[in-house]
This record gives C-alpha cells, sequence and structure tokens, in this order.
C-alpha cells in the first residue's frame, strides 16, 4: 500500500518511467551491496543530502507546519517580520539582529513567483538571497547585486519555458521547484524600525498570473511534506535518507550527478524511493550509520581548517559553478551559512554607510 501511494504521488508529479521503476526498491536490493560499500555510499549520499534535509527542516517549520510555532505563511505568500531576532528564533541558527526579515517560500510548479521591490533609499542595504532546494545561492536581488532602485524579478521554476513577461526587469531560473527568498532589510538604528516597515509593506510576492492579472493555470498536486528530523536526529537516524529522497524529487538531476545517483540507488537512495532502515539486517544498517559518522569526521576536519584560515566562508557558500560541486563545502555552509550571511551583510552595511559619510 505505502509503494503504492508513492507511485500515484510520482506519477502526479511527472517524474520519468525510471524513476518510479525505482520506487519498487526495498531492503533485498541491498543485497548485492556490501557493509564496506553500504558505508561509502552512505558517507557520500550524507555529505550530498546534509543540506537539502536540513534545509528542507526550515521550509517545513516556516510554509508547511501551519500549526507550528515558527510558522510564518504558506507557500508564495511573503511574510515580514518587523523586529529584530532574538534567542526565541531558533530555526535559523544565528540570525542578523540589524536587518529585520522578510520570507517567501516558493512552490514553482504550476508558475513562476515575480518578486516585487520598491525604490529604496540609496544608504539603506537590502539583499533577497534565493536559495534552491540543493542550498546553492543561485542569485540575489539587492543593492550590491541590482541595485536599489526598485523593480519586479520573476522566479522561474526548472519546466517553466516562457519569455520575459512584460514589466519584469530580469527572470532567475532555479534548479528546483522550491526555493527558499530571504530578505534582509537594514536597521540603522531602533528608531530607524517604522521606516524599515514601511520598506516591507512594499515588498510584493505574487505569483505570474496574479502579477499579469490572467487567469491562474492548474494548481500543482498537493504535498503531503514528509515530518523532518530535529537537527540532533539528523546526524545519526538513517530515516535521514528516507527525507533526502522525498526532497530529490522536487530537484530534476543535475547532468554532472548522473553516475552520482546511479551510485546511491545501490542504497535505495534517490528521487521518489522508500528507504526503510528497519527491514535492512543490522551489519547493514550499521555500516550505514558508520558512514554517517564518518560524515561528520569529515566535517570536523573542514571545521580544522576553517579555524587554522585555510579555508574562508567565500569557499563554501555560492551557485553551483561556483562550488563545483564541492559536496563537502556546500555540507558544510547550513551550520555557517546564518552567521557567513551575518558577516557579508554587515561588510555592505559598513560599506554603505562610509558612503552615507563620504568616504571611499
Amino acid at each position: 500500500m505505502k509503494q503504492t501511494i508513492f507511485r500515484m504521488f510520482t506519477l502526479a508529479l511527472g517524474l520519468t518511467s525510471c524513476c518510479v521503476f525505482a520506487l519498487s526498491f526495498n531492503a533485498s536490493a541491498a543485497n548485492d551491496v556490501t557493509p564496506a560499500e553500504a558505508r561509502a555510499i552512505a558517507k557520500e549520499a550524507y555529505i550530498y543530502g546534509f543540506p537539502m534535509v536540513d534545509n528542507y527542516r526550515i521550509q517545513y517549520t516556516y510554509f508547511a507546519d501551519s500549526t507550528g510555532p515558527e510558522f510564518k505563511a504558506p507557500w508564495n505568500q511573503l511574510v515580514n517580520t518587523p523586529r529584530v531576532y532574538t534567542p526565541a528564533d531558533t530555526t535559523i541558527q544565528t540570525p542578523n539582529s540589524d536587518t529585520p526579515y522578510s520570507f517567501v517560500g516558493m512552490d514553482l510548479r504550476a508558475e513562476p513567483v515575480v518578486l516585487t521591490v520598491p525604490p529604496i533609499e540609496k544608504q539603506r542595504y537590502f539583499s533577497i538571497q534565493l536559495i534552491d532546494a540543493y542550498t546553492f545561492n543561485f542569485a540575489y536581488v539587492g543593492s550590491r547585486a541590482t541595485g536599489n532602485d526598485g523593480g519586479s524579478f520573476l522566479i522561474a521554476g526548472p519546466g517553466w519555458k516562457g519569455e520575459t513577461p512584460r514589466g519584469v526587469k530580469t527572470v532567475i531560473r532555479s534548479e528546483t521547484e522550491f526555493v527558499l527568498a530571504l530578505y534582509r532589510t537594514q536597521l540603522f538604528d531602533p528608531g530607524d524600525l517604522d521606516n524599515v516597515k514601511k520598506v516591507q509593506a512594499a515588498y510584493k510576492a505574487q505569483t505570474l498570473s496574479a502579477f499579469l492579472g490572467t487567469p491562474a493555470p492548474t494548481a500543482a498536486p498537493a504535498i503531503d511534506f514528509i515530518k523532518p528530523l530535529t537537527p540532533e536526529a539528523e546526524k545519526t537516524s538513517p530515516q535521514f535518507f528516507n527525507i533526502l529522497n522525498f526532497v530529490l524529487q522536487f530537484c530534476p538531476t543535475n547532468p554532472s550527478e548522473t553516475d552520482l545517483m546511479t551510485r546511491f540507488s545501490r542504497l535505495g537512495i534517490g528521487a521518489g524511493k522508500t528507504f526503510d532502515a528497519s527491514k535492512l539486517s543490522s551489519d547493514m544498517k550499521a555500516a550505514i550509520e558508520q558512514g554517517m559518522a564518518d560524515a561528520w569526521a569529515d566535517l570536523a576536519g573542514l571545521v580544522k581548517l576553517f579555524d587554522a584560515g585555510k579555508v574562508t566562508s567565500g569557499d563554501v557558500f555560492g551557485t553551483r559553478e561556483y562550488l563545483k560541486n564541492n559536496y563537502l563545502y556546500r555540507a558544510w555552509a547550513p551550520p555557517r551559512s546564518a552567521s557567513m550571511a551575518i558577516q557579508s551583510s554587515k561588510r555592505c552595511i559598513r560599506s554603505m554607510a562610509s558612503m552615507r559619510q563620504g568616504k571611499s
């Protein structure tokens, strides 16, 4: 019954027959994989998938779990947080305290989303960080990237083939069907908060049909979002791989990763598959858990390189093209990403403050 439900869901999403066939995977398929091979594959797949699974946890908390304490808004609806963050905001580990946030969780399966920003005074730094489901920071809208003159920017999913619509400055394409737009708006001082609220109130997020005033396309199928693991459980639970399989359904395979996905499939890891650790032998389950521990050992080694100044935040944070599929660097970014973004935005703020004061 469980496989039948997943098969129906996959067909509704229009995945290939190859992926549908892969849904028949069960623990017996792992009989051709030795524990040593399983350990190596689990390590590689964990490093590859950790940022995706942790990013899914954040998006689920903010946009899917409407009963949760940190729910922000439904998909494709912008929500502003017109205040500074406090220790009570725990989903993102280390948020900024001088750039109040706005958020949009974008579901691009049915149609693109258009983000419109108002003209903003030149002195005020703002940015919209666009993060795909792979966790690549694939584009920015904001003071440094597009300027403070305002405009409308269309965010398109991998299946959209349209032309640039009238009134849109730029079409920005995402590899994946879900995207997180993370806004930061500079707060000069506590007395400036009302001005920040005015800027935030002028931000807009609209589906393309709403932006153009045309009939909406057929809605994408409803999704039964899988419950994420806690940050601690992500480190040790083999259920991690089942969540990765769920996320991969919305991430068309990049050509550079075809062989990687073939290798992962030997362990039942791939788009739409069901990874059921309870059906594995004790040796195989232990091997997979050891592979996860091996991945964290590699991440710990990378932390030492960072602390020694041999790896910088700029090395681990960026586009697919920039990172060149360095999955260890990408895996290390989520625990560090908020603090990296803090440093980046503070540098921009300091730069713009110098400009206000007539300094070079």
